[in-house]
């Protein structure tokens, strides 16, 4: 999808964006909660977070909510939904930024213990998707962790025909135009094998690639950066 066309396409959905998520995304508002649920850090422990093409911030609100010393950057090519960001997070005082831009282009910056990426990977192109991995990596602290919300395809075209009709479904019991949504979706995306997502965030120095749920071609699955040898074998073990 071209940028002007990813702009439009948001600004357009800017005010409702939320609830048209809720009627087109199965799981849409428990998949959040999952994300934030997914950092392995203690409450009371300071963080920083990107959060990759972040909408009207409503992911970014939940992680402010959840870790009171955490400060959030949150990425999104779309000025109305940042405009709406801004009234989300007002209350969190200076905890927060908001970066306007194309992730693909902008400088997103380094030194992040996670970086979220909430339904908006499956936007790029495979050789996009590779070199973003490799900027996400370098971004990251050790033992940070990516966790991303994303759009798979599956290898076997019958397997991607059946869950595109289960979605479509869902969508229709929505009262959305189903039709209407998985012609965007195949004609906008460039969703990718787990298989290959695995393989290519080990490639740029992932390890710990896990799926932690999938339900039709949506699934949510993290990668953790390496910390150096001496070092805790996870952020889990600072709370044991």
């Amino acid at each position: 999808m071209e940028n002007d066309d990813v702009e439009q396409h948001f600004a357009r959905q800017a005010g409702e964006y939320e609830a048209l998520m809720a009627r087109i995304i199965p799981w849409y508002r428990p998949g959040q909660e999952l994300m934030v649920d997914l950092l392995p850090f203690a409450p009371d422990r300071p963080i920083r977070v990107l959060d990759l093409g972040s909408g009207p911030c409503n992911l970014a609100g939940a992680v402010l909510d959840r870790f009171p010393r955490a400060t959030v950057n949150a990425v999104d090519l779309t000025g109305e939904l940042l405009a709406d960001c801004r009234s989300r997070l007002a209350a969190f005082g200076a905890r927060w930024s908001l970066q306007h831009g194309d992730f693909r282009e902008v400088d997103l910056g380094a030194g992040y213990d996670a970086v979220l990426a909430g339904l908006v990977l499956h936007h790029l192109t495979a050789e996009e998707r590779r070199a973003m991995y490799r900027r996400l990596r370098a971004a990251l602290n050790p033992g940070g962790m990516l966790v991303a919300r994303d759009v798979l395809r599956d290898t076997d075209p019958d397997v991607t025909a059946w869950r595109h009709r289960l979605w479509r479904d869902f969508m229709q019991a929505q009262g959305e135009d189903g039709d209407f949504w998985l012609g965007k979706h195949r004609e906008k995306d460039h969703p990718q094998p787990l298989a290959d997502l695995i393989r290519w965030e080990r490639e740029a120095g992932f390890e710990r690639p896990v799926c932690h749920w999938r339900q039709y071609h949506f699934a949510i699955h993290t990668a953790s950066v390496p910390v150096p040898e001496g070092g805790p074998i996870s952020n889990y073990a600072e709370e044991s």
